[in-house]
This record gives structure tokens, C-alpha cells and sequence, in this order.
């Protein structure tokens, strides 16, 4: 709707009718139509409707994540109004302060009419008192224009222009006054004005008692204040803005007293009101009231420190900043994230505490519960199947999504492992040095502490996780995807059921919304580690939003295969084309575990190159009956994808997204060349040439659109390198540093790509989806780190582990060893 002043100016030019936007005014919707013609003025139409306040409605937002849609905002003081405004928000400003600022200039003259006398007079206390004896209406009245002519300053610099609003209390129980009032707000909103509203202190009368009206908050403060326009203007969100960081289960100067993050209308009686705060004229309790009252009205609620830097800027942003009203139904009876996470810390100790014994039985019996509960799991993975074809959710999420039978047979298996290494992970000694005659050290491993994991649509990934955790006696707190949320339920219950058998049962836990995710990213007093496991898109976000927490994982996996001219040409083939088979196989386990179900049999995850390229093949299934590369080339493509499906539940991170050729494989016509082209196609990769390609093709590929791409589909690019090192410098610059592949029989040239290629697994002579935790051996993996620090690659136990340092002594100073005392051995023992 155009403002005002722009349909003005067209009806002036007699251009067509256009109406403005509606003008909210207490009780009534004023709305005026500008008819045809230049000369005709508006005429208004009143239309009635209920008074706003009286009205009680569901509170736009249910959690943080949610803030950045809000677009009117009332903000009780605040410097990053001009901001919001600029992006297109329509803020409303409360503020208070013109009594103090009169008082300082008030405070001048009277000092100024004192005599010398009275002045240098150590005895006189009149300048001491001079602010008491100022009226404060005279203060207000002096104060305001000053005031203002500090905002106007402040927000000339962003070129926002202001507005004054006095108001008193009867303002708003007067029907004339209270609808021109909200008429005027209206307008200047319409205009891209900041309405700064101000009690008018130089007019209004002393406080009386409470005279609330029925439906309509008592004007007692600046918060009632706010709250009263927030709810008369349909805000979407309220900022009331304190001298403490929130609301607190009781005075912040108390001990034990702690801040709380969600606040619902039934915690009134948990909560302890202190003294009225430093600043202001309504305490705690008070803009408890009126945050409550607003919510009832429709508008959500953020109370903060004022004080805090950029505070208006991250609570839109969904931080955890001050205390969030709401009355969504999640947060009723659900744990604080806070002592959630400390929960783990101190199941984390707990787990410390175990024999290793203990710990590896947890774990067996967590990989029996996966099979003996099946049925239950399989049953609520139905459900997450069933809303996702709803939902139209792509075949690639649809298929790392489902589980089966098999699937979770061979997870149990996995977990087994895991239980198995269990006995050496923790408190197992690294180094033992004697420093001097009785005073040895010892570096022995230590969990790291708090995990958070974060994974998309793979419910399988929890008990992996879980048992990772367990193995490595860290707590863990998971996020699945909202896709899974009935999978990771029933999956977290019987995580729960295994550690209740070693008394470690609020060591893991589930977190359940997105606020709780947006707030335990900011807890680094709580959470030592952020693993995500999903998307690009989504650990880029968790590595933007994590500012104090590292953050293990990687943001994209550019897998590359280069092909030498002293390859064998066949083997190429085989690795190149499994490679490219992962991405295929996580499209058809969805038809893989059918077929299984039908008596096609099972097979764990692969052993060697060969055991991912099928073997002569069942008749029942259909083929050639032929393996190795003649068997890929005849066999139909849906056998291969159920054959190597059985295999391993692959994850597209280590797929190939680029294959290099050296450009003896591609002059000429050659062979290979022609081989690799057509085999990608009967298997329905679409190719896509890079740019040396293209130059040596008259008629091949389209041209890729960029060198650095995670397809994570069937797609991949093809290029042509001169040599070795100009294959080693494309893929440092334009690689990920995940995994990457060389397939060559020159012993040296395999020896300089591996020692060159700077990435977190470099193979030969092997497929790139060998980059895995349970074909690395490890049992499982957390996820896979191309970070430069701590663990890189496949991550499993050992990269859930530091070290600490203890030292055994019998009464040794280091004062000890000064000149002339004892000297350092520094002599390495056995362990």
C-alpha cells in the first residue's frame, strides 16, 4: 500500500482512485478512498470494530529461529531502531529519560543562582541537593527538547527521520484522544517515520492506584506503556529493554539464582521478585505484568539487558539473548536446555567413573535393543516415511530417511565393534617420563566432555553416535531432523534403556526444537564440541552461528580421481565407476532392503576394492554372470545398484565429483576415454567437460559451471591435466581437502601425489568411498573432518579423546631444582 502522501500527490495530478493503507485507530478502522478527478476530497469511512487490547490472540512466534520474519516492532529504548528501520521493519520506540535530562540542565541554573558565599561555603549542602530540590515536571519539561534533539542526532546518521508522541494516562482511556492517538501512530508508520513515545511527565498527575479497565493494562510505567501500543498496533514483537541480562528465578545478587531463557505465564509462582530496578520506574515484577499482558494480546516478548552490545540485532538473529515469552505448548514441562546440558556434563563423569567393562556392556546392549525392538522402530520410521512422501521429499533424503530389517541388523553389528574397543579408549596412558628421582608424569587419554551433534533426515546415524559417545565417555546431546522425528524418538527410548543400566541415564538426551539448537550454540560454558553431519548448507550455518564453539566437520566433500598415464586402465574403470556408485546406491536402499526382505540375502559393508564390484551374479537377479569391469558394463544397472546397496549405506560426501585425466588418455581419440564416457552414461550420469576438456572437443559435454561443485547426485565434472602436478594444484585448488585418488602404477608418481595432495584421506589405487569410519575400521564415525586440527578424516573414538598430563611426586617444588639442588632426568618409560 503506498503511503499518504503518494496517493495525494497522484490524486492531484487526477490520476486514478487509489486507497491508502487502513489506519488502525482504537476502536475503529478509518480507511480513506481518494475518488477520480483532481478536485474531490477523500472521503472517510469509519468502520467499527472491537477495541485491539480487549482482544486476546495466539502470539505470533513459538520460538527465537522465528524473530528475523518480524516486521512491526515496539522497542522499549533501544539504539539499533535506526537499523531495524533501514531493513524495512516498522519499529516503534518507548523511552523514559526526560525528567533526568532535565535535572542535569535544572541542576546548572540553580548552581548558578547560588551566591559565592553559598558556593565556596564547605558547610552548605545545597549544591549536594540541588537535584532534590527540583520539581520534576519543570525537569520534564526542560528535558524533552533536549531529548529529542539527542535522538534526532543518533539517527540522522543512518537518515531515519523521528517523531514525538507525548501521552498521558487518561490518553488512553479517553475515546477521542485514544483514536486520534493510534491515528497518528498509523500515519507516521505509513510515512517510514519512528514514532518516539514519551509519557508526557511535564502534564500527568501524581500516581494513584490501580484503575485497570476491563481488557486494557493499567498505564503505570513505561513497560505497561509499551506493552499497551504493542498490542494496539498488532506488533509482532516486543523489546522491553532492562538493566539485567532477563527474568531470574529470583533476585541475580542471590545465589542459586538462574536465568531463565523461555518463560510461560504458569511460572508466575516460581519466580522470586526482588527490589524495583536502578533505572526507571517499574521494577521486574512489573514488566513481568506487562510482557504476560502483551503476550495475551498476540504479541511475543523479549525482556534483555539494555546494556548488551547489539543486543536488538541478535535477538532477531534467534540468539539466545534475555528471556523469551511465549505460550507455545513445547515449552510447557520441557528440561531447560541449560540443564540439559549440564546433565550431560555430569553424566559424562559418571561414564568417566565406569569400568571399561561397564561401558562396553551398555553398548551391547544397546546393539541388542536395535534388534529385539525392531518392530517398534520400523514402526515409527513408517510414520517419518509416510509424512515425507506427503511432503514431496526428494528420493535421496527419502532413502537415507529409511531404515529396515537389515539395515538395523548390520548396525548392531557395528555397535558390537565399537563395544569391543571400548576396553583401551579411556584413562589409557600415551607417555610416561621420569622428570626426576620419585617425581614421574603421565599423559593418558580423557573424553573431551559435551558433544552436540547435529544430523539431517539419517536416523540411523543416533546409535552410532550414541555408542561413540559411550565408548569415548563423553556426554552427547543430538539433534536429528524434524524428517525423522518419530525414528529418533524410538530410537533415543532405548539409548535411554541402555544407560539406565549403568546409572548414566541423562548423559545423552534428544534435543527436540530449533530454539533449543540456536541456544546451545552459544553455551560454550556447556558444550565442548559441535559435530553436524548433514548438508553443505547446514555446517556452514552451524560454523557462522558458533562463535566460541569449535566446530569439527567439513562444508563440502569435492572428491577427485585422477587417472595417470600409468594406470591400469581397467582398475580405473572399476574405482572411477564406484566411486560414482555411491550416489546411485543411496537412491535405491529403499528397493534394496525389499529385495532382501525377499530372500535375496544380506552382506556387510565391503572388505576390499573387489567386493564393491558384483561377482558373478545369482540367476535369480538377473546378469551376465560375469564380474569385475566386463560385469559393469553388462550387467543391468538395477542389480548393481541393489549389489553394492547390501554392501554399505553409503553417504554422498565421499563420492567422486570430478574425474582428472591425463591427456594421453584423451588425444587421439583414445580408447579410455570413449569407455569412460559411455559407461557413465548407461549408468545415467549426466558429464559435464571442464574447461581443457571443451577446448580439445568439438562436439562433448556441456561445459561445467563451476569446478568447485558438490553435485551429491548422479552428475560429475571431467577434466584433462597435462601431469601429475598440474593434477595436484587442480585439486588444491579447487578440492575440499575430504578425500581424493590416484590411479597409477609408476610407484613414484603414487608416492608424490600422496605425499602432495593436502587433503584428510588420499588413496591409490582405491575408490574414494573407502573414506569411511566402519571401513576404516573404527566401528563407526561421528563424521568425516577435513578441519587442520585434532582429528581429520573419518572421526571415530579416537578423535573423541584428549589427553591431560598427571604427575605423581612425593613433596617436590620446583624451587627444588634451582642451582645447586636437584636436576631433571627427563628419561622415558616404559608403559
Amino acid at each position: 500500500m503506498l503511503p499518504r502522501c503518494v496517493c495525494t500527490l497522484l490524486r492531484a495530478r487526477g490520476l486514478p482512485m487509489v486507497t491508502s493503507r487502513p489506519a488502525t485507530s482504537g476502536n475503529i478502522v478509518a480507511r480513506n478512498v481518494y475518488c477520480k478527478g483532481p478536485h474531490q476530497q477523500p472521503v472517510q469511512k469509519v468502520i467499527k470494530r472491537p477495541v485491539q487490547t480487549m482482544e486476546k490472540r495466539r502470539a505470533t512466534f513459538n520460538d527465537r529461529s522465528q524473530f528475523k520474519y518480524a516486521r512491526r516492532l515496539v522497542i522499549k529504548l533501544g539504539s539499533a531502531v535506526a537499523e531495524c528501520q533501514i531493513e524495512g521493519r516498522e519499529c516503534i520506540m518507548v523511552t523514559s529519560g526526560a525528567v533526568a535530562f532535565g535535572k542535569q540542565k535544572l541542576t546548572q541554573e540553580l548552581l548558578m543562582s547560588l551566591s559565592m558565599r553559598e558556593t565556596l561555603s564547605p558547610k552548605d549542602h545545597t549544591r549536594e541537593d540541588a537535584g532534590l530540590l527540583l520539581e520534576p515536571r519543570a525537569a520534564a519539561a526542560v528535558g524533552q527538547s533536549g531529548l529529542m534533539s539527542l535522538y534526532d542526532a543518533m539517527f540522522a546518521q543512518y537518515g531515519v527521520k523521528l517523531a514525538q508522541v507525548l501521552v498521558t494516562k487518561p490518553d488512553f482511556y479517553n475515546e477521542e484522544t485514544r483514536r486520534n492517538l493510534f491515528s497518528t501512530l498509523s500515519e507516521l508508520i505509513s510515512l517510514n517515520i519512528v514514532p518516539i513515545i514519551n509519557t508526557n511527565d511535564a502534564v500527568s498527575p501524581p500516581p494513584q492506584a490501580d484503575d485497570d479497565l476491563a481488557g486494557v493494562i493499567s498505564i503505570k510505567d513505561n513497560d505497561s506503556l509499551a506493552a499497551m501500543l504493542a498490542a494496539e498496533v498488532q506488533a509482532d514483537l516486543l523489546i522491553l529493554m532492562s538493566d539485567v541480562d532477563g527474568i531470574y528465578t529470583k533476585p541475580p545478587s542471590q545465589e542459586g539464582a538462574r536465568l531463565l531463557r523461555t518463560y510461560t505465564p504458569d511460572m508466575n509462582d516460581t519466580v522470586q521478585f526482588g527490589k524495583k530496578s536502578r533505572v526507571g520506574t517499574g521494577g521486574m515484577d512489573g514488566k513481568v505484568e506487562a510482557a504476560t499482558w502483551a503476550l495475551e494480546h498476540g504479541v511475543s516478548v523479549v525482556i534483555c539487558n539494555g546494556m548488551q552490545e547489539k543486543a536488538i540485532k541478535t535477538i532477531l538473529a534467534g540468539r539466545k539473548i534475555g528471556t523469551f515469552f511465549t505460550d507455545s505448548n513445547h515449552a510447557l514441562g520441557s528440561t531447560p536446555v541449560d540443564i540439559m546440558a549440564e546433565n550431560a556434563r555430569q553424566g559424562s563423569r559418571v561414564l568417566q567413573t565406569l569400568a571399561p567393562e561397564d561401558r562396553a556392556h551398555c553398548i551391547h546392549t544397546l546393539a541388542d535393543l536395535l534388534v529385539s525392538r525392531q518392530s517398534k522402530i520400523l514402526e515409527a520410521n513408517a510414520k517419518d516415511l509416510a509424512e515425507a512422501t506427503k511432503n514431496g521429499v526428494a528420493a535421496p533424503l527419502m532413502s537415507r530417511l529409511s531404515l529396515s530389517s537389515s539395515k538395523l541388523k548390520n548396525l548392531a553389528v557395528g555397535l558390537k565393534q565399537i563395544a569391543e574397543s571400548s576396553h583401551t579408549n579411556v584413562n589409557r596412558v600415551l607417555r610416561r617420563t621420569r622428570l626426576a628421582n620419585g617425581l614421574e608424569l603421565s599423559q593418558i587419554t580423557v573424553p573431551i566432555g559435551v558433544l552436540l551433534v547435529i544430523f539431517e533426515s539419517r536416523p540411523d546415524c543416533l546409535p552410532q553416535v550414541a555408542a561413540l559417545a559411550l565408548s569415548s565417555a563423553n556426554g552427547l546431546l543430538l539433534k536429528g531432523g524434524k524428517e525423522a522425528v518419530h525414528s529418533n524418538k524410538a530410537l533415543m527410548e532405548i539409548v535411554t534403556e541402555a544407560l539406565e543400566s549403568v546409572g548414566a541415564t541423562k548423559a545423552i538426551s534428544l534435543v527436540s526444537t530449533r530454539e533449543e539448537i540456536s541456544d546451545l550454540l552459544s553455551m560454550e560454558h556447556h558444550i565442548d564440541l559441535i559435530i553436524p553431519r548433514g548438508s553443505s548448507e547446514l555446517v556452514r550455518s552451524i560454523q557462522e552461528q558458533s562463535q566460541h564453539i569449535p566446530v569439527l566437520g567439513h562444508a563440502e566433500g569435492i572428491c577427485h580421481v585422477y587417472v595417470d598415464n600409468s594406470a591400469d586402465l581397467d582398475k580405473a574403470l572399476k574405482i572411477g565407476y564406484c566411486a560414482l556408485l555411491l550416489v546411485r546406491a543411496s537412491q535405491t536402499t529403499v528397493i534394496t532392503s525389499r529385495l532382501s526382505e525377499q530372500g535375496f540375502g544380506t552382506s556387510m559393508a565391503p572388505t576390499g576394492v573387489n567386493d564393491v564390484v558384483p561377482k558373478p551374479l545369482d540367476k535369480r537377479i538377473g546378469g551376465t554372470g560375469k564380474s569385475g569391469v566386463e560385469g559393469l558394463r553388462q550387467t543391468p544397472e538395477v542389480v548393481l545398484d541393489v549389489r553394492d546397496s547390501k554392501c554399505d549405506y553409503p553417504a554422498a560426501c565421499n563420492a567422486m565429483e570430478t574425474l582428472l585425466l591425463h591427456e594421453d588418455l584423451v588425444k587421439g581419440g583414445a580408447s579410455f576415454f570413449v569407455d569412460v564416457c559411455s559407461m557413465l552414461k548407461k549408468e545415467g550420469v549426466t558429464i559435464y567437460a571442464g574447461p581443457n576438456l571443451s577446448q580439445q572437443l568439438t562436439f562433448g559435454p556441456p561445459p561445467a559451471k563451476s569446478l568447485r561443485t558438490e553435485y551429491s547426485s548422479l552428475e560429475c565434472t571431467v577434466e584433462v591435466v597435462k601431469n601429475l602436478q598440474d593434477a595436484v594444484n587442480h585439486i588444491h585448488t579447487y578440492g575440499s581437502s575430504h578425500t581424493d585418488v590416484i590411479v597409477a602404477e609408476d610407484p613414484h608418481k603414487a608416492s608424490e601425489f600422496l605425499r602432495q595432495v593436502d587433503s584428510a584421506c588420499v588413496f591409490h589405487n582405491a575408490s574414494s568411498r573407502f573414506a569411511d569410519g566402519y571401513r576404516f575400521g573404527l566401528g563407526a564415525e561421528v563424521g568425516i573432518s577435513t578441519a587442520r586440527i585434532h582429528a581429520r578424516g573419518p572421526v571415530g573414538v579416537e578423535g573423541l579423546l584428549t589427553t591431560k598430563w598427571v604427575l605423581s611426586g612425593d613433596g617436590h617444588s620446583a624451587s627444588d631444582f634451582c642451582e645447586g639442588g636437584l636436576e631433571y632426568l627427563h628419561e622415558s618409560l616404559p608403559l
